[in-house]
């Protein structure tokens, strides 16, 4: 009885483009390809949709395009006239955000706004600081929190926790958390030391 024979397989190199092989030999080697739309090879051998955005897109009314962004499969783009539009409803019309941004160095022509996706949301670099984006249909604000602000603090009362003779101390932490329940908390601030010396508990 014949034995079956084992499977044959053959690795190609992606070899990258070839437009024009020659028709009267084989000129082209292996891993040769005469189709490639929308692909990159970054990698040996290793092809890859390629990045980017597609030509569905409106006519900017008093502005142009500056940058251009994606974030949770949204297109972004901020404009010359310093304002942030977002393709809500990915249909190629860009509805302005209410605030206005400027480059980091503005007026400098080389300064660009620049962002990037991370910890589902969407943070870009601006003349103010680095603002943030949670979700598309909210407004961008800037990133972190506010540092917590020092205060007093008095004992009170006739009982509690707090033994006669004794300090406690507290700081002050600002936070908030995003539309993507991520906790964001500021610098926490100095200590404010309460003392009880009332005799008694407070």
């Amino acid at each position: 009885m014949a034995q079956p024979s084992a499977p044959t397989s053959i690795n190609l190199a992606v070899k990258g483009l070839y437009l024009n092989p020659s028709t009267f030999g084989d000129n082209a080697p292996n891993g040769a390809l005469t189709v490639a739309n929308n692909v990159v090879i970054d990698r040996p051998s290793v092809v890859a949709t390629r990045r980017g955005f597609d030509n569905s897109f409106s006519t900017m009314v008093g502005t142009g395009a500056g940058s251009m962004f994606q974030f949770a499969g949204t297109k972004l783009l901020y404009g010359t006239n310093h304002k942030l539009y977002a393709d809500i409803l990915d249909n190629g019309v860009f509805t302005p955000y209410t605030a206005t941004f400027l480059e980091p160095s503005s007026p400098d022509p080389i300064s660009r706004v620049r962002g990037l996706e991370s910890n589902k949301s969407f943070y870009f670099i601006t003349q103010d600081g680095t603002y943030k984006l949670d979700s598309v249909t909210n407004q961008p604000r800037l990133a972190g929190s506010p540092p917590g602000l020092s205060g007093t603090a008095t004992t009170t009362g006739a009982a509690g926790f707090f033994l006669n003779n004794t300090n406690v101390a507290y700081r002050v932490v600002f936070g908030y958390k995003d539309a993507n329940q991520q906790l964001s908390l500021g610098a926490p601030s100095s200590r404010i030391i309460v003392s009880n010396t009332s005799g008694g508990l407070r």
